[in-house]
Protein backbone atom coordinates (compact mmCIF):
# COMPACT_ATOMS: atom_id res chain seq x y z
CA UNK A 1 0.00 0.00 0.00
CA UNK A 2 1.56 3.16 -0.56
CA UNK A 3 1.47 6.27 1.69
CA UNK A 4 0.56 8.78 -1.47
CA UNK A 5 -2.59 6.91 -2.02
CA UNK A 6 -3.30 8.05 1.83
CA UNK A 7 -2.48 11.65 2.25
CA UNK A 8 -4.33 14.53 0.90
CA UNK A 9 -2.79 16.94 -1.49
CA UNK A 10 -4.27 19.80 0.43
CA UNK A 11 -2.23 18.81 3.28
CA UNK A 12 1.12 18.46 1.69
CA UNK A 13 0.95 21.69 -0.12
CA UNK A 14 -0.24 22.89 3.51
CA UNK A 15 3.08 21.75 5.25
CA UNK A 16 5.24 22.85 2.03
CA UNK A 17 3.92 26.17 2.84
CA UNK A 18 4.79 26.03 6.63
CA UNK A 19 8.26 25.23 6.06
CA UNK A 20 8.79 28.03 3.62
CA UNK A 21 7.34 30.66 5.91
CA UNK A 22 9.71 29.39 8.78
CA UNK A 23 13.13 29.50 6.43
CA UNK A 24 12.10 32.54 5.23
CA UNK A 25 12.00 34.22 8.73
CA UNK A 26 15.13 32.75 9.98
CA UNK A 27 17.23 33.99 6.65
CA UNK A 28 15.69 37.37 7.52
CA UNK A 29 16.96 37.33 11.05
CA UNK A 30 20.31 35.49 10.18
CA UNK A 31 20.26 38.77 7.24
CA UNK A 32 19.60 41.13 10.05
CA UNK A 33 22.19 40.25 12.64
CA UNK A 34 25.15 39.70 9.45
CA UNK A 35 24.51 43.86 9.21
CA UNK A 36 24.57 44.71 12.39
CA UNK A 37 27.71 43.03 13.18
CA UNK A 38 25.79 41.81 16.35
CA UNK A 39 22.84 38.92 17.12
CA UNK A 40 19.72 40.22 18.18
CA UNK A 41 19.37 38.90 21.53
CA UNK A 42 15.44 39.68 22.22
CA UNK A 43 15.13 37.76 18.84
CA UNK A 44 17.27 34.55 19.82
CA UNK A 45 15.80 34.75 23.62
CA UNK A 46 12.78 34.01 21.96
CA UNK A 47 13.52 31.35 19.81
CA UNK A 48 16.09 29.63 22.17
CA UNK A 49 14.88 30.53 25.65
CA UNK A 50 11.41 29.71 26.90
CA UNK A 51 10.43 31.60 30.02
CA UNK A 52 6.93 29.85 30.16
CA UNK A 53 8.99 26.56 30.35
CA UNK A 54 8.56 24.35 33.63
CA UNK A 55 12.20 22.46 34.79
CA UNK A 56 10.11 20.33 36.81
CA UNK A 57 9.48 18.23 34.18
CA UNK A 58 13.50 17.54 34.12
CA UNK A 59 15.95 15.32 36.05
CA UNK A 60 17.06 18.45 37.22
CA UNK A 61 15.30 20.64 39.23
CA UNK A 62 15.89 24.59 39.97
CA UNK A 63 15.99 25.27 43.74
CA UNK A 64 17.57 27.96 46.11
CA UNK A 65 19.69 29.93 44.28
CA UNK A 66 19.69 28.21 41.16
CA UNK A 67 15.87 29.57 40.58
CA UNK A 68 17.15 33.26 39.41
CA UNK A 69 19.89 31.69 37.18
CA UNK A 70 19.91 33.09 33.43
CA UNK A 71 18.92 30.14 31.09
CA UNK A 72 22.46 30.91 29.39
CA UNK A 73 24.47 30.49 32.14
CA UNK A 74 23.37 26.85 32.18
CA UNK A 75 22.75 26.22 28.30
CA UNK A 76 25.24 27.72 26.12
CA UNK A 77 24.11 28.70 22.90
CA UNK A 78 21.09 27.29 23.35
CA UNK A 79 21.84 24.01 23.33
CA UNK A 80 19.39 21.79 25.91
CA UNK A 81 20.12 18.50 25.51
CA UNK A 82 22.92 17.00 27.17
CA UNK A 83 23.63 19.30 29.69
CA UNK A 84 25.55 17.72 32.52
CA UNK A 85 24.08 18.02 35.72
CA UNK A 86 26.77 17.63 38.02
CA UNK A 87 27.67 20.53 40.14
CA UNK A 88 31.16 20.58 38.99
CA UNK A 89 30.41 21.05 35.80
CA UNK A 90 29.38 24.23 35.98
CA UNK A 91 31.48 25.43 39.50
CA UNK A 92 34.84 24.31 38.55
CA UNK A 93 36.48 27.57 39.02
CA UNK A 94 36.84 29.05 36.10
CA UNK A 95 33.79 31.95 35.83
CA UNK A 96 32.71 30.34 32.63
CA UNK A 97 29.54 28.84 33.29
CA UNK A 98 29.13 29.99 37.17
CA UNK A 99 31.77 32.42 39.36
CA UNK A 100 32.30 30.23 42.17
CA UNK A 101 34.28 26.84 42.37
CA UNK A 102 35.83 25.15 44.77
CA UNK A 103 38.35 26.81 47.05
CA UNK A 104 42.06 25.86 47.45
CA UNK A 105 41.63 25.42 51.10
CA UNK A 106 38.50 23.69 50.51
CA UNK A 107 38.54 19.95 52.32
CA UNK A 108 40.29 17.31 50.08
CA UNK A 109 37.04 15.28 48.92
CA UNK A 110 35.74 13.68 46.17
CA UNK A 111 32.46 13.91 47.18
CA UNK A 112 29.82 16.05 45.07
CA UNK A 113 28.84 19.82 46.15
CA UNK A 114 25.50 18.93 47.17
CA UNK A 115 26.69 15.47 49.43
CA UNK A 116 27.41 18.83 52.05
CA UNK A 117 25.92 21.75 50.53
CA UNK A 118 22.63 22.93 49.38
CA UNK A 119 20.69 25.71 46.75
CA UNK A 120 19.56 27.55 49.68
CA UNK A 121 22.20 28.29 52.12
CA UNK A 122 26.04 27.18 50.74
CA UNK A 123 27.79 28.10 54.15
CA UNK A 124 25.50 25.95 56.31
CA UNK A 125 26.68 22.47 55.16
CA UNK A 126 25.41 18.98 56.13
CA UNK A 127 28.43 16.85 56.71
CA UNK A 128 28.27 13.33 56.73
CA UNK A 129 31.31 11.47 58.23
CA UNK A 130 30.75 8.12 57.20
CA UNK A 131 31.65 8.81 53.82
CA UNK A 132 35.13 9.80 54.40
CA UNK A 133 38.27 7.34 54.13
CA UNK A 134 41.16 9.38 54.65
CA UNK A 135 42.98 10.40 57.72
CA UNK A 136 40.81 12.68 60.05
CA UNK A 137 44.00 15.59 60.34
CA UNK A 138 43.73 16.33 57.08
CA UNK A 139 40.55 18.31 57.38
CA UNK A 140 41.10 18.49 61.04
CA UNK A 141 44.04 20.65 61.03
CA UNK A 142 43.53 23.96 62.11
CA UNK A 143 42.90 25.22 58.61
CA UNK A 144 40.31 23.28 56.67
CA UNK A 145 38.48 22.69 60.67
CA UNK A 146 39.12 22.68 63.62
CA UNK A 147 42.18 20.34 65.34
CA UNK A 148 43.56 19.66 68.25
CA UNK A 149 43.25 22.24 70.67
CA UNK A 150 46.66 23.51 72.59
CA UNK A 151 45.34 21.86 75.96
CA UNK A 152 45.13 18.70 73.84
CA UNK A 153 46.59 15.18 75.65
CA UNK A 154 50.07 14.64 73.56
CA UNK A 155 49.21 11.67 70.87
CA UNK A 156 49.67 10.96 67.36
CA UNK A 157 46.44 8.56 67.26
CA UNK A 158 43.77 10.00 64.96
CA UNK A 159 41.07 11.56 66.08
CA UNK A 160 38.92 8.37 66.03
CA UNK A 161 41.61 6.64 68.33
CA UNK A 162 39.03 8.32 71.13
CA UNK A 163 36.38 10.46 69.45
CA UNK A 164 33.69 9.66 67.65
CA UNK A 165 31.64 12.23 64.99
CA UNK A 166 28.03 11.27 66.53
CA UNK A 167 29.29 12.60 70.16
CA UNK A 168 32.78 14.02 70.18
CA UNK A 169 32.52 15.02 73.95
CA UNK A 170 32.42 10.91 75.16
CA UNK A 171 35.74 10.29 74.19
CA UNK A 172 36.41 6.16 74.65
CA UNK A 173 40.31 5.80 75.59
CA UNK A 174 42.00 2.40 75.19
CA UNK A 175 44.47 2.19 77.34
CA UNK A 176 46.00 -0.75 75.77
CA UNK A 177 47.98 1.47 73.38
CA UNK A 178 49.38 3.91 75.58
CA UNK A 179 53.25 3.70 76.04
CA UNK A 180 53.78 6.73 77.89
CA UNK A 181 53.84 7.02 81.78
CA UNK A 182 49.84 7.58 83.27
CA UNK A 183 50.73 11.15 84.39
CA UNK A 184 52.08 12.87 81.07
CA UNK A 185 48.25 12.84 81.00
CA UNK A 186 46.61 12.25 83.96
CA UNK A 187 48.28 15.51 85.79
CA UNK A 188 45.02 17.55 86.48
CA UNK A 189 45.74 19.40 83.16
CA UNK A 190 44.92 17.48 80.45
CA UNK A 191 42.81 14.59 82.62
CA UNK A 192 42.12 13.73 85.91
CA UNK A 193 45.24 13.61 88.25
CA UNK A 194 45.80 12.53 91.90
CA UNK A 195 43.80 14.21 94.23
CA UNK A 196 44.44 16.44 97.16
CA UNK A 197 43.86 13.76 99.61
CA UNK A 198 45.97 11.11 97.40
CA UNK A 199 48.68 9.25 99.53
CA UNK A 200 52.28 10.98 98.71
CA UNK A 201 54.55 8.76 96.55
CA UNK A 202 56.54 9.09 93.23
CA UNK A 203 55.47 6.07 91.63
CA UNK A 204 52.93 5.98 88.44
CA UNK A 205 49.33 5.12 89.01
CA UNK A 206 49.65 1.50 87.51
CA UNK A 207 51.37 0.60 89.92
CA UNK A 208 48.48 -0.09 92.01
CA UNK A 209 45.70 1.31 89.57
CA UNK A 210 44.42 -0.67 86.54
CA UNK A 211 42.37 0.87 83.47
CA UNK A 212 40.25 -2.11 83.98
CA UNK A 213 39.12 -1.32 87.53
CA UNK A 214 40.20 1.41 89.39
CA UNK A 215 39.15 0.29 92.70
CA UNK A 216 40.64 -1.32 94.89
CA UNK A 217 43.77 -0.32 93.99
CA UNK A 218 46.65 -3.12 94.32
CA UNK A 219 49.01 -1.19 96.30
CA UNK A 220 52.89 -1.80 96.52
CA UNK A 221 54.09 0.20 99.05
CA UNK A 222 57.79 0.35 97.65
CA UNK A 223 57.09 3.82 95.94
CA UNK A 224 56.18 5.32 99.58
CA UNK A 225 58.72 7.62 100.95
CA UNK A 226 56.62 8.85 103.75
CA UNK A 227 53.44 9.77 105.93
CA UNK A 228 52.01 5.91 106.04
CA UNK A 229 48.89 7.81 108.32
CA UNK A 230 47.74 9.34 105.36
CA UNK A 231 46.28 7.19 104.10
CA UNK A 232 46.45 4.39 107.38
CA UNK A 233 44.04 6.81 109.07
CA UNK A 234 41.03 4.44 109.53
CA UNK A 235 39.03 5.41 106.62
CA UNK A 236 41.33 5.54 103.53
CA UNK A 237 42.91 2.58 104.88
CA UNK A 238 43.20 0.35 108.03
CA UNK A 239 44.35 2.98 110.69
CA UNK A 240 46.05 2.30 114.45
CA UNK A 241 43.92 -0.44 116.25
CA UNK A 242 41.88 -0.23 119.53
CA UNK A 243 44.28 -0.08 122.05
CA UNK A 244 47.78 0.29 119.51
CA UNK A 245 50.42 2.75 121.58
CA UNK A 246 49.45 6.62 121.82
CA UNK A 247 52.49 8.00 119.70
CA UNK A 248 53.12 10.49 117.12
CA UNK A 249 55.55 8.22 115.34
CA UNK A 250 54.78 7.45 111.66
CA UNK A 251 54.17 3.76 111.01
CA UNK A 252 57.56 2.79 109.23
CA UNK A 253 59.15 3.68 112.65
CA UNK A 254 57.81 0.42 113.90
CA UNK A 255 56.62 -1.12 111.53
CA UNK A 256 57.44 -2.26 107.66
CA UNK A 257 55.38 -2.84 104.66
CA UNK A 258 57.45 -6.75 104.22
CA UNK A 259 56.33 -7.84 107.71
CA UNK A 260 53.63 -6.02 109.91
CA UNK A 261 55.22 -7.85 113.31
CA UNK A 262 56.86 -8.19 115.33
CA UNK A 263 57.54 -4.69 115.55
CA UNK A 264 60.88 -2.88 115.09
CA UNK A 265 61.19 -0.54 117.38
CA UNK A 266 64.13 0.93 118.52
CA UNK A 267 64.63 4.16 121.04
CA UNK A 268 66.29 6.72 119.32
CA UNK A 269 66.28 8.93 122.59
CA UNK A 270 70.03 10.32 124.27
CA UNK A 271 67.55 9.96 127.67
CA UNK A 272 66.94 5.97 126.59
CA UNK A 273 69.25 4.09 129.03
CA UNK A 274 69.25 1.10 126.60
CA UNK A 275 67.95 -2.22 126.89
CA UNK A 276 67.49 -3.78 130.35
CA UNK A 277 68.81 -7.29 131.84
CA UNK A 278 64.99 -8.60 131.48
CA UNK A 279 62.51 -7.93 128.55
CA UNK A 280 60.32 -5.15 129.88
CA UNK A 281 56.49 -4.34 128.01
CA UNK A 282 56.09 -1.29 127.44
CA UNK A 283 53.47 -0.07 129.39
CA UNK A 284 56.08 -0.48 132.36
CA UNK A 285 58.16 2.62 131.63
CA UNK A 286 54.99 4.30 129.41
CA UNK A 287 51.73 3.24 132.25
CA UNK A 288 49.78 5.83 130.06
CA UNK A 289 50.66 3.38 126.92
CA UNK A 290 52.09 6.67 125.40
CA UNK A 291 54.85 8.24 124.96
CA UNK A 292 55.30 9.99 128.07
CA UNK A 293 57.63 8.28 130.25
CA UNK A 294 56.73 8.10 134.02
CA UNK A 295 59.58 7.77 136.38
CA UNK A 296 58.15 5.79 139.18
CA UNK A 297 60.67 6.89 142.26
CA UNK A 298 61.97 10.29 141.62
CA UNK A 299 60.94 12.27 138.55
CA UNK A 300 63.40 14.83 139.61
CA UNK A 301 66.25 12.21 139.05
CA UNK A 302 65.10 11.87 135.46
CA UNK A 303 66.37 10.82 132.97
CA UNK A 304 68.93 8.89 134.80
CA UNK A 305 68.86 5.21 136.72
CA UNK A 306 67.67 6.33 140.17
CA UNK A 307 64.08 7.84 138.04
CA UNK A 308 62.76 4.79 138.80
CA UNK A 309 65.32 3.03 140.59
CA UNK A 310 66.01 5.26 143.82
CA UNK A 311 64.27 3.16 146.53
CA UNK A 312 66.94 0.24 145.10
CA UNK A 313 69.87 2.30 145.70
CA UNK A 314 71.88 0.49 148.65
CA UNK A 315 74.81 3.09 150.55
CA UNK A 316 77.04 0.37 151.86
CA UNK A 317 78.48 -0.72 148.45
CA UNK A 318 79.15 3.03 147.74
CA UNK A 319 82.15 4.27 149.62
CA UNK A 320 82.96 7.77 148.63
CA UNK A 321 86.27 8.23 150.79
CA UNK A 322 87.79 7.30 153.73
CA UNK A 323 89.12 9.52 157.02
CA UNK A 324 86.17 9.47 157.96
CA UNK A 325 84.77 6.96 155.94
CA UNK A 326 81.43 8.36 153.98
CA UNK A 327 79.31 6.87 151.15
CA UNK A 328 77.57 8.25 148.65
CA UNK A 329 74.14 9.47 148.29
CA UNK A 330 71.65 8.43 145.63
CA UNK A 331 71.33 11.94 144.07
CA UNK A 332 75.11 12.02 143.64
CA UNK A 333 75.37 8.74 141.94
CA UNK A 334 72.18 9.11 139.91
CA UNK A 335 73.34 7.66 136.92
CA UNK A 336 74.67 4.26 137.73
CA UNK A 337 76.31 3.71 134.69
CA UNK A 338 79.21 6.64 136.10
CA UNK A 339 81.59 6.89 137.87
CA UNK A 340 82.37 5.88 141.59
CA UNK A 341 86.37 6.60 142.64
CA UNK A 342 86.97 5.90 146.74
CA UNK A 343 89.19 8.97 147.43
CA UNK A 344 91.54 9.59 150.18
CA UNK A 345 89.65 11.82 152.73
CA UNK A 346 87.03 14.26 152.20
CA UNK A 347 89.07 16.56 150.03
CA UNK A 348 88.43 14.32 147.27
CA UNK A 349 91.57 15.37 144.73
CA UNK A 350 93.26 12.23 145.49
CA UNK A 351 91.75 8.47 144.31
CA UNK A 352 92.64 5.81 146.50
CA UNK A 353 90.60 3.31 144.33
CA UNK A 354 89.33 3.88 140.79
CA UNK A 355 85.93 2.60 139.97
CA UNK A 356 83.89 3.56 136.69
CA UNK A 357 81.62 1.34 134.53
CA UNK A 358 80.89 -1.28 137.19
CA UNK A 359 77.11 -1.17 136.41
CA UNK A 360 75.37 -1.67 133.07
CA UNK A 361 71.38 -1.55 132.35
CA UNK A 362 72.18 -5.04 130.83
CA UNK A 363 73.56 -6.88 133.21
CA UNK A 364 71.77 -9.27 134.87
CA UNK A 365 74.28 -8.80 137.95
CA UNK A 366 73.91 -5.63 139.09
CA UNK A 367 76.58 -5.46 141.65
Amino acid sequence: MKMRDHVNPPTIIALAMALAVVWALSMERRAGAEEGGETDSRAESEIVFDERFDHVGTRFILTGSHEGVACESCHAMGVFRGTPMSCGWCHDGSGTRAESGKPLSHVPTSNQCDDCHTTFTWLEVRFEHSGVTGACTSCHNDVQAEGKPLGHVVTNEQCDFCHNTFVWQSIRVDHSNITAPCSSCHNNVDATGKPMDHIVTNSECDICHSTRAWVPATFDHEGIVSDCARCHNGVDASGLPDGHFITMQDCSACHTTNAWRPDTFRHMSANYPGDHARDLDCTECHPGNSEMVVYTDDPSLAPYCAGCHRNDFDPDPHKQHENPDHDYTVDELADCTGACHIYTDSSLTVIKEARSGEHRVSDRDFD
